[in-house]
């Protein structure tokens, strides 16, 4: 079934050749019997004899392609691009061959350079957003696809990687708006809906996310982003049971899914089950060791549970990942204090609050430490600075 597709193109593609040519016609069946290796050499074979037969450079393209050999289909589209330099779709195909490729740069270029011999295209334009969200430069890919749709208002997929960028940019209202446009122009994909939720989600708009998230679910059961997505959206409304449910589906159908893991963590947390929370958060940890946030999390329960070396050993994770970061400067000192290590839990705070003023946890954690080894003068001015910034 994998090469159906592929099949129908090679028919139309090599009708022109086929007839009078036993070589073409036994190199066509064995592409269309699916014997894509033998078709593969059986096709090189004709073009050493042959080597501007178009038909020939077409198809094994598309073999190379069906086989995920994208070098080998590189080469291929480009000598088609030589024979035919002002098609568009060849055009289109290279431009996104670089672009897979890591080459988003020469994509660019290339479509610059057809569109200043032959005009704007709708396509191009597209494909040119495409190169410039490959270098995450939304704004200007947003520009790309404004281009494409001024030509071709109904053209579905600037719309929906708009939309996207939207997203990536902060702009949710504006993402909602190009979201409902392609949900409806007749597309009912997940990912649509799985993104309008995210972007309603970020809006606080928890209904609307739910009920896009469900909809996600209901569409594509094993919808990687949709049950934790909802899960969180539960619990910002206050339906802790239904938000446990959904982290735990999704951890039973996706096993690897660290943010499931974490955010069904950060609920027992929430909800004081520290013992519970523990092996999750431990799960996600086990399953990438540079994330931040999950160190974070894995030191606060583990400093509830009062396994304070292991939460401070868990801290210094967040701070060799980011050295600046508030929380693993706050949950180090609590453990340091925890441990009795005043005189570097006192070190640490004063080497935070040199790095960031205007952090009050950092004076009133510093405050209690003070207190705790009866320098009540230095604990009162951490104290009343605090205050004056928490007020901010």
């Amino acid at each position: 079934m994998r090469y159906i597709i592929f099949l129908l193109n090679f028919f139309f593609a090599a009708i022109a050749f086929a007839q009078d040519s036993p070589e073409q016609t036994n190199a066509l069946k064995l592409a269309t019997d699916g014997k894509i290796p033998e078709a593969i050499t059986a096709f090189e074979a004709i073009l050493a004899k042959d080597p501007n037969n178009f038909n020939a450079i077409d198809i094994i393209s598309q073999l190379y392609k069906s086989t995920g050999n994208l070098p080998m289909q590189f080469k291929y589209v480009s000598k088609a691009l030589a024979l035919k330099p002002n098609s568009e779709a060849w055009n289109y195909k290279k431009a996104e061959l670089e672009i897979k490729l890591g080459h988003p740069d020469n994509a660019i270029t290339l479509l610059d350079g057809y569109m200043a011999k032959n005009g704007e295209s709708a396509v191009i334009h597209f494909m040119k957003g495409q190169a410039l969200d490959a270098q995450e430069k939304y704004q200007m890919a947003i520009g790309a696809y404004n281009k494409s749709l001024k030509i071709n208002p109904e053209y579905a997929q600037p719309l929906y990687f708009r939309a996207i960028d939207f997203s990536y940019l902060n702009r949710y209202e504006n993402a909602i708006e190009d979201f409902t446009k392609v949900i409806q122009a007749g597309s009912e994909l997940d990912e649509i809906y799985q993104r309008r939720g995210f972007a309603f989600h970020m809006l606080g708009k928890y209904a609307e996310a739910i009920a896009d998230y469900g909809k996600a679910i209901q569409l594509n059961p094993d919808n990687l982003f949709a049950w934790t997505n909802r899960g969180v959206a539960y619990s910002k409304t206050g339906e802790m049971e239904k938000a446990a449910a959904d982290f735990k589906h999704d951890i039973a159908i996706h096993p690897k899914n660290t943010d499931a893991y974490f955010e069904y963590a950060s609920l027992l947390e929430s909800q004081k089950k520290y013992t519970e929370a523990l092996p999750n958060i431990e799960k996600a940890v086990s399953l990438t060791n540079s994330n931040a946030m999950f160190y974070a999390m894995h030191a606060k329960i583990l400093l509830s549970l009062d396994r304070n070396a292991e939460g401070l050993a868990a801290a210094e994770k967040i701070l060799q990942l980011q050295p600046n970061s508030p929380d693993g400067f706050i949950l180090k000192a609590s453990a340091l204090q925890n441990l009795d290590r005043d005189a570097e839990a006192i070190t640490l705070l004063t080497t935070a609050i040199a790095n960031d003023p205007s952090n009050y946890l950092f004076y009133s954690l510093r405050s209690a430490v003070y207190k705790k080894l009866g320098k009540t003068a230095e604990a009162n001015a951490d104290n009343e600075k605090a205050k004056q910034l928490g007020t901010k």
